[in-house]
């Protein structure tokens, strides 16, 4: 794959992947939190956060900022939220946390609910069933190796579509990406027999599959 960019920049690489990226389900933790810039959208602002989690309480100085969520459901469709999360690079993890998607689909449906009861999360030891936005979206998932409720996003193209939004902000400018097949299929070469009587021979021409019946003769 190639980045293009109208503007000047550095000339740096900058890697990424495009497999998707594993969000922790946890039915304790009150808020996001998320160790990919990338996934973010405008400006940052630092602030002491502190977050329950199921191993205890942590105080931290994080980023605060717009995560742009995207939850695929069992059928296949994408529902994108933007949803306030900690930027936390030094997290080993992505963490979702069910109380805090509770909250926030009953505070945007405007019901008046302080909860969305219908927001959870069945975890047993194999997979899990999460349920979303008064339950109109679900999603199965295996677990991974770690044996956790990892449900994974962004896979295919959409981590990267991520990237280049984040990107584009950086830059101030257009970016567009392309994919490159060059030389991924060679060209068919046939050898054909020159309009004449005589046996094939090494003065014979060449020729690409397609082109005229031209001799090409030492």
């Amino acid at each position: 794959m190639s980045l293009l960019a109208t503007a000047k920049a550095s000339a740096s690489s900058i890697s990424f992947d495009t497999d998707g990226l594993p969000f922790i389900i946890d039915n304790s933790a009150t808020g996001a939190i998320c160790n990919e810039r990338s996934l973010f959208v405008g400006s940052f602002a630092q602030q002491l956060v502190s977050i329950e989690t199921a191993e205890g309480t942590f105080t931290k100085q994080r980023n605060i900022e717009t995560l742009r969520l995207v939850l695929n459901g069992d059928a296949g469709s994408q529902h994108s939220y933007d949803v306030h999360g900690v930027v936390d690079p030094d997290s080993p993890f992505i963490l979702l946390g069910i109380p805090f998607l509770r909250k926030f689909f009953a505070k945007s449906a405007g019901t008046g609910d302080i909860f969305d009861d219908e927001t959870w999360i069945l975890t047993q030891a194999t997979d899990s069933h999460f349920t979303w936005d008064y339950g109109k979206h679900e999603r199965h998932f295996q677990h991974g190796d770690s044996i956790l409720p990892e449900l994974w996003l962004y896979e295919g193209t959409a981590y990267f579509s991520a990237f280049c939004s984040r990107l584009r902000g950086y830059l101030n400018d257009k970016v567009s990406y392309t994919f490159s097949s060059a030389f991924s299929h060679p060209p068919e070469i046939n050898l054909r027999r020159h309009h004449s009587d005589s046996p094939l021979t090494s003065s014979d021409a060449l020729v690409n599959e397609g082109d005229d019946d031209y001799g090409i003769t030492d």
